[in-house]
């Protein structure tokens, strides 16, 4: 996925006006497949990854214009490509009042990294592959589906990825972020987390 990321443009990226509820962005598996396939010159012409015009912009302003928020969006849609994630659970970016910027809310994605047993299914935050992850398709299972099943699921992935950033770029919001992370894991030992854990992924100026 890193070597998308630096090859990837605005060419290969579609804007649609229409109205797609919540959902700011997709992947055209097909589609990505021939960006990859192209040669270099025809890689431009490839589009494989729409956002949805209103739902994006309505969530940059909340976000007061941090391009990082975004970068956390491509960052999900191209996980679905070469690393193949799916959307087993995904964060809170709800946009209540009552949070401060740059906060999401990620207790399903600590529940699925504590593994299968922890989920729930029912969830307003299971993702459409939620029951892929509880009844598995028979043949050949997926690397890590049963030891690290969080490394398949595509908002985990963003979650890494920005936490990864931020150690560069706000490194005492990183630090309170993996110790609240922590801390959450251990007040619940091997029970289901079911109250709301949040970090703020603000990247702040290095």
């Amino acid at each position: 996925m890193k070597e998308d990321l630096k090859t990837v443009a605005i060419s290969n990226f579609m804007i649609d006006g229409s109205s797609a509820g919540d959902v700011m962005g997709g992947l055209y598996p097909k589609r990505y497949r021939a960006w990859q396939a192209a040669t270099k010159a025809d890689q431009a012409h490839e589009q494989f990854i729409v956002f949805y015009a209103d739902q994006l912009n309505h969530y940059y302003r909340h976000v007061k214009y941090d391009d990082s928020r975004i970068a956390d969006i491509l960052v999900h849609e191209m996980s679905h490509g070469g690393p193949g994630t799916l959307d087993f659970f995904y964060t809170d970016k709800s946009l209540g009042k009552t949070l401060l910027l740059g906060d999401t809310e990620v207790s399903e994605l600590l529940n699925l990294a504590k593994g299968s047993e922890y989920v729930d299914a029912s969830s307003r935050l299971a993702g459409k592959d939620v029951g892929v992850l509880l009844h598995p398709p028979e043949g050949d299972i997926l690397p890590f589906f049963d030891e690290a099943p969080g490394l398949l699921n595509a908002d985990s992935q963003a979650l890494v990825t920005s936490l990864l950033s931020q150690s560069v770029t706000n490194s005492p919001a990183f630090q309170a972020n993996i110790a609240h992370l922590r801390a959450a894991l251990k007040g619940t030992a091997n029970k289901r987390i079911t109250g709301p854990v949040r970090v703020n992924l603000g990247q702040g100026v290095k």
